[in-house]
């Protein structure tokens, strides 16, 4: 059996973080959780998750920022969580090193669907290539 990804959800909006937590928690995944962009950047040392879900409004260190941080130390898929349509916000995160935005409220279908295609590619990226065989 593969061992259980683990998630780093770093919101500040309990409204939002129980309920994502709890999903994923119901899908398999090991969750952490931060409230605040400072302990959300000390986890991402000590746990060093498969992947990481941040909140663009953070307090400490806001997203954005904190994303672009954790970028520089990891190549670990990183979603930012936007806070409404705002298109600036959603180009500098992608930018400063988010893999992907998604707007909350998050649809949770969505939401497990974008976390399975970026840790396949995780996992793709880890994966030793093998040699390309030639015929002929």
């Amino acid at each position: 059996m593969p061992r259980p990804f683990r998630v780093l959800l770093v919101q500040s909006d309990t409204a939002i973080s129980a309920p994502v937590a709890a999903f994923l928690q119901e899908e398999g995944y090991r969750v952490t959780r931060s409230s605040d962009g400072i302990g959300g950047l000390n986890l991402v040392r000590r746990t060093q998750p498969d992947l990481i879900i941040l909140d663009a409004d953070l307090p400490g260190i806001d997203g954005i920022t904190l994303a672009g941080t954790i970028r520089k130390q990891t190549p670990t898929p990183i979603i930012l969580l936007i806070d409404g349509a705002d298109e600036i916000q959603q180009v500098i995160g992608l930018d400063r090193g988010a893999d992907l935005c998604m707007v909350t409220p998050v649809s949770l279908a969505e939401l497990r669907a974008r976390i399975r295609a970026l840790l396949r590619r995780a996992e793709h990226n880890k994966a030793p290539r093998a040699q390309t065989l030639s015929i002929g």
